[in-house]
């Protein structure tokens, strides 16, 4: 199945949640990661903020316990700039504002380089069993992730189980290292 058919397939998927299924599998997926990731040498954790219309992972209620539990981190996130992404240290939800899309984004703050981040917390609507997602098709995620060190960890997020289609890669595609769903953690080596 081609990528455009699988961002169909997945998408309708996602919306198709009811909202007690979304609530339920965002607290499922929450609390797996908190079970599952070692932030313990986490200095600096990139985390995409949600496009609620697209019914995306609740990255609210990991920003709030990340804040809350591990105040050592600190909290990256994204902001389009042209045809690449640029990365703020989150300060406080005042200093963002929903771009065209209804992406919030930052206006202001420190910026950081891909060489300091730790851990990518990646935005998709499906991944496969060997580590190659689908997102929107606009390669924002893959361009940073290339950008990153080679030992920076890039945990997908997904509301739904893993793809039995095989996801074919592109040159450009960059693998996750694993990604995190409701029913578990999944490590691709």
């Amino acid at each position: 199945m081609s990528k455009s058919a699988l961002r169909k397939k997945y998408l309708n998927q996602r919306l198709a949640l009811s909202d007690q299924d979304y609530a339920l599998l965002n607290r499922q997926l929450v609390d797996l990661f908190f079970q599952s990731v070692d932030l313990s040498h986490i200095q600096f954790l990139h985390v995409f903020l949600p496009i609620e219309k697209f019914n995306e992972v609740n990255t609210w209620q990991i920003i709030d316990r990340v804040q809350e539990h591990h105040a050592h981190i600190k909290l990256i996130i994204p902001k389009v700039v042209d045809q690449d992404l640029s990365h703020y240290v989150f300060e406080e939800k005042q200093q963002l504002v929903k771009d065209r899309w209804g992406i919030p984004e930052p206006q202001y703050g420190d910026l950081i380089s891909p060489a300091e981040i730790d851990l990518v917390l990646v935005p998709l609507l499906v991944a496969d069993h060997h580590g190659h997602r689908v997102g929107y098709g606009k390669g924002y995620y893959d361009r940073f992730l290339a950008q990153c060190r080679s030992d920076t960890h890039k945990i997908g997020l997904s509301l739904l189980p893993l793809s039995e289609d095989v996801i074919e890669a592109e040159k450009t595609d960059v693998k996750l290292d694993g990604c995190l769903t409701a029913n578990g953690l999944f490590s691709f080596s």
